[in-house]
């Protein structure tokens, strides 16, 4: 009767001890992951950033500057899917100086709505920029001309830094 005890007592620390060190593993993983996705150092050359849809405004982590050079920032887009057949869209991106808020570069992009399956690619003005300078990039989707009320959406399929 006591064996009996002892071995559930010991089974039930024991699956507690799995589950435990399962629980610390997923946590683990899922903070490197989403750490690792926002905050970026941008290196020589071209650098993927990433993918995303968004509605309004979005405005990035903060992204440090890896090399000393000429800096742009390619963006492949089109209207997201939530969003087709509303209307004229349009996409406006700033670099952003993190330390002084100025806008350093920027492009407004204009897309009509019988093109709105299609991807655009775009590319901001080259800024000269040195190595540990800190930049935040804004997205903004809004309609052209008189707007619906309505916020609009852009999904960004590609968006890259390019320093050369």
């Amino acid at each position: 009767m006591m064996n009996a005890k002892i071995k559930k007592k010991s089974l039930r620390r024991f699956v507690s001890l799995v589950l435990i060190f399962a629980l610390m593993v997923s946590f683990s993983t899922t903070v490197k992951e989403v750490s690792a996705a926002g905050n970026d150092t941008l290196p020589y050359g071209e650098y993927e950033i990433g993918s995303f849809t968004f509605s309004n405004h979005n405005l990035t982590p903060t992204k440090t500057v890896g090399a000393t050079g000429m800096l742009k920032f390619g963006v492949s887009w089109r209207v997201a899917n939530s969003d087709k057949g509303v209307g004229e869209i349009k996409l406006t991106v700033q670099v952003r100086d993190v330390d002084t808020q100025k806008v350093l570069s920027s492009i407004v992009v204009k897309r009509e709505s019988y093109d709105d399956m299609y991807y655009v690619y775009d590319e901001t003005p080259a800024i000269y920029v040195t190595k540990g300078t800190k930049l935040q990039i804004w997205f903004d989707a809004s309609s052209v001309g008189t707007s619906n009320g309505n916020y609009r959406s852009a999904y960004i399929q590609s968006f890259c830094s390019i320093i050369y």
